[in-house]
């Protein structure tokens, strides 16, 4: 009887620990920044040219002629995203753009579509309504890779790091 008590407790314990691993979900939770050292620039400049000038051919012959500019103002590109508890995503684009700092704040809703071996797919829907799916897989607790239709970097694997808050700042 003492054997079995004794096992019950340990079967118990370990499946109380078990429970307090942290969920992949609120893993992501937290702010990230884009590692935009590993991002394909030329790319991002194509697909906002695109974008920016669909059905436009003039406009488009125009934007190439300024893309070896534009890719040159992608240097200085700045991506956070901060995913929160309740499920709203908000991010922040700056850059560089011929001496002035121009910032785009946007928001929206994310949701894990299917989580498993390290990896979530997750829905993040703007606010305009574009849903994008991205596959996240975590290298470890402050990083993850992310693919899919990234928003603002494309069709392309984008490395986003934890940013840690210090205390005071």
């Amino acid at each position: 009887m003492y054997r079995g008590l004794m096992l019950g407790c340990v079967a118990l314990c370990l499946a109380s620990l078990a429970g307090c691993a942290p969920s992949l979900e609120s893993k992501l939770i937290g702010r990230w920044q884009v590692d935009t050292q590993g991002l394909d620039l030329k790319k991002i400049a194509d697909e906002k040219i695109k974008e920016q000038t669909a059905g436009n051919e003039m406009a488009a012959a125009m934007a190439q002629a300024f893309a070896g500019m534009m890719e040159s103002m992608l240097q200085s590109l700045s991506v956070e995203m901060d995913f929160r508890p309740d499920h709203t995503v908000h991010s922040k684009v700056s850059m560089n753009v011929m001496g002035q700092n121009q910032e785009k704040v946007e928001s929206g809703t994310w949701k894990v579509e299917v989580a498993g071996d390290n990896q979530l797919t997750v829905l993040v829907t703007t606010s305009d309504g574009k849903t994008n799916r991205v596959n996240i897989q975590f290298v470890d607790d402050n990083r993850f890779t992310a693919t899919g239709s990234v928003p603002g970097a494309g069709d392309q694997q984008v490395t986003f790091n934890r940013l840690v808050d210090t205390p005071g700042a």
